[in-house]
């Protein structure tokens, strides 16, 4: 959804083709639509040509965020509600014991994964390649979503 759009359109413009992101595909992926250089073309020297935005990837990114990932939160953050409740917490140890639970013991863990996992799925990827994006990408989404998620 909304974060998609973010995540296609600001790199194209804060960023120096030198400090892009890499590529967002498996390296022995060649059918995939989600990979960067097809979204952003490029000149035989390397500099971005145009930018094009991929409304398929965005497409993949709202199915996955309103069928998947919303159903799962609810529940989710029902069971942290109860945990609280049942660990007898007050005040301030509420928040700080959800932002612990969630960001390093298993929820962002998770959803991160299955958010790399299914939009490979989606794409057509095999099993392997899926498992091998998750492995190529997670602690880097973990460190990103770390800085943004804990401040807020």
């Amino acid at each position: 959804g909304l974060g998609d759009v973010v995540a296609q359109v600001v790199p194209h413009f804060v960023f120096d083709d030198k400090d892009s992101p890499p590529a967002s595909a498996p390296a022995d992926d060649s059918e995939g639509d989600d990979v960067v250089e097809k979204s952003v073309p490029t000149t035989s020297s390397g500099s971005s040509a145009e930018f094009t935005y991929d409304f398929p990837r965005t497409a993949r990114a709202a199915i996955f965020g309103f069928a998947i990932h919303a159903p799962l939160s609810h529940v989710h953050y029902n069971f942290l509600e109860r945990l609280t409740i049942k660990a007898g917490l007050q005040g301030l140890s509420i928040p700080v014991f959800k932002t612990v639970m969630e960001q390093f013991v298993y929820w962002s863990w998770f959803s991160n994964s299955l958010y790399h996992g299914t939009m490979g799925a989606m794409q057509g990827w095999t099993a392997q390649q899926c498992y091998d994006r998750i492995a190529d990408v997670l602690w880097e989404t973990q460190k990103a979503q770390w800085v943004f998620w804990i401040p807020v």
